[in-house]
Order: structure tokens, then C-alpha cells, then sequence
């Protein structure tokens, strides 16, 4: 397995957890915290969505599917492991 799977496998789930950190923050008024999340996010997202169009420009399918799987563990774990107010 590739370096490259194994960073973008991560990067989804980090992401996850970024976005579920977004809601939590906006949710609870932090509105600062929220916006240097988004930050973030959005710094980490695009960074991952250009190497994984560039890989799809050269027919490989395997970095998008690295991704979403961390996307859908990220997403589990953040549903599983949620903070009780």
C-alpha cells in the first residue's frame, strides 16, 4: 500500500473530525473556534480533492476510494464517540 493511500485514508477521517468539531463549535456559540476549523478544513480539503483529481486525470480510481473509506470511518467513529452535553 501506497504512502499516499495511507495519507488520504487519514485525511478523511481527520476531516471528519474537523467538520464534526465545526458543528459542535457553531452549535455552542464559539463562533472564533468554529471559523479557524473551517479554516482548516477547507485548507485540508482542497489539498486532498487536487491530488485526488489529478490522480483520476491519470485513471486511478484508488486515492478517491482511500479517501472515502476514511470519510465513512471518520463519520462512524464521530457518530460512535460523540460528546454528551
Amino acid at each position: 500500500m501506497s504512502l499516499l493511500l495511507c495519507l488520504l485514508f487519514i485525511a478523511g477521517i481527520v476531516i471528519d473530525a474537523l467538520q464534526a468539531a465545526f458543528l459542535r463549535f457553531a452549535t455552542t456559540k464559539q463562533y472564533f473556534r468554529a471559523a479557524v476549523v473551517s479554516f482548516l478544513m477547507t485548507i485540508v480539503g482542497y489539498g486532498v480533492f487536487y491530488k485526488i483529481l489529478e490522480s483520476l486525470n491519470h485513471g486511478d480510481p484508488h486515492n478517491l476510494v482511500a479517501y472515502a473509506l476514511g470519510g465513512a470511518i471518520g463519520s462512524f467513529l464521530g457518530l460512535k464517540y460523540r460528546q454528551q452535553p
